[in-house]
């Protein structure tokens, strides 16, 4: 079984998202990492801007500073001189006008460049994004481009993926929120410990890692791999194990059972290996205080698992019943399934 993690689909769809704090521990932890991003965010961040042509260029700035009044006046006057500029270097004219107007268009051309690769720097640091782009290379970190102007099809995209996801069972659902946060304040206590809603079995603790560069992210997930691989493959067996039993009350006890029966042997093995590793290690000794992430495994129903979906606000209500619909014919709704997700800890040096 692969642990892979794929941020919510709607995040194509959402300019304001901004990547989950999560981002280097799935890289650590996770067999890989599907990040969906806008096409001129993917094409801005991984493509070598100057083999462009002048009109790509200014094809791809129109597109990134569309809300930008200046900038879309910057393109419209480039619009309106290019073509007499292509026109008249074709007859080989120098003549002054067309040198002060050729000089121009290059200036407006180094604009567009330099502002285009500022964005991609900016998008690369707000989103904490350095240190994870070399493993794209290594197909751990994938960027799925998404056209934000094609949103007609919207619903239909999250259906299919979705319930792709939940039909093949090859990889644990993710959540970038802790579950228990899903629900409103005054009820977690109520929702953290109703077991007929999910089971949750905590994994492992880890710092954030935010600082983590591609060397260090690289070393430790070298270095812990070879302890997960086991846990990996007891959890394969286990999620075959579980999944004909309807996750219902009476259920509940015998599914604990299982679970921690099976994987508990894994946990402390790997927390030490976790804790030995040396980047790891020097992250929690530098500071007063760390934040403390830690991965849990939960146990649910297929039906749940898509009410989550809907309570993370991934997808509308009818989009949600769909889903459901269509899952329907390849899986038992009550059949138990797994995910994962991370919970965020303030972790003071004296209480280490």
């Amino acid at each position: 079984m692969k642990i892979s993690y794929y941020d919510s689909p709607t995040t194509a769809y959402a300019k304001d998202y901004c990547v989950s704090y999560i981002i280097q521990p799935i890289i650590i932890l996770f067999d890989s990492l599907q990040f969906s991003v806008d096409n001129e965010w993917a094409r801005i961040i991984l493509e070598d801007m100057d083999t462009w042509s002048q009109d790509k260029c200014v094809e791809v700035f129109k597109d990134c500073f569309s809300y930008s009044k200046s900038a879309m006046a910057m393109v419209e006057l480039y619009n309106q001189i290019a073509p007499f500029i292509k026109k008249t270097s074709a007859k080989k004219q120098k003549d002054k006008e067309t040198l002060v107007s050729l000089g121009t268009i290059n200036n407006m051309n180094r604009k567009f460049k330099d502002d285009l690769k500022g964005y991609a720097n900016l998008l690369i640091e707000d989103n904490n994004l350095k240190g994870v782009l070399p493993f794209q290379n290594e197909g751990i970190f994938i960027m799925k481009p998404f056209d934000y102007q094609q949103k007609n099809n919207k619903e239909d995209v999250l259906i299919a993926e979705i319930s792709m996801r939940l039909s093949t069972r090859d990889h644990i659902v993710s959540f970038d929120k802790c579950v228990e946060q899903l629900y409103s304040f005054s009820h977690y206590e109520e929702v953290e410990n109703n077991t007929s809603d999910f089971i949750k079995i905590p994994l492992w603790d880890l710092p954030m890692l935010d600082e983590f560069d591609y060397k260090q992210l690289k070393y430790t997930r070298d270095d812990l791999h070879p302890a997960l691989a086991p846990f990996k493959m007891q959890l394969k067996q286990l999620s075959d194990e579980i999944f004909p039993l309807q996750f219902i009350d009476e259920n509940i006890e015998q599914l604990k059972y299982l679970c921690q029966s099976q994987l508990q042997k894994f946990v402390q093995p790997i927390q030490h290996s976790i804790d030995e590793s040396i980047y790891i290690s020097q992250t929690r000794n530098k500071s007063q205080a760390w934040n403390k992430l830690t991965l849990n495994l939960g146990i649910t129903s297929v039906e749940n698992l898509i009410q989550y979906y809907e309570k993370v606000e991934t997808v509308e209500p009818y989009v949600a019943n769909e889903i459901k619909r269509q899952t329907a014919r390849y899986l038992d709704l009550k059949a138990s399934c797994f995910f994962m997700y991370f919970e965020q800890h303030i972790i003071q040096a004296d209480a280490i």
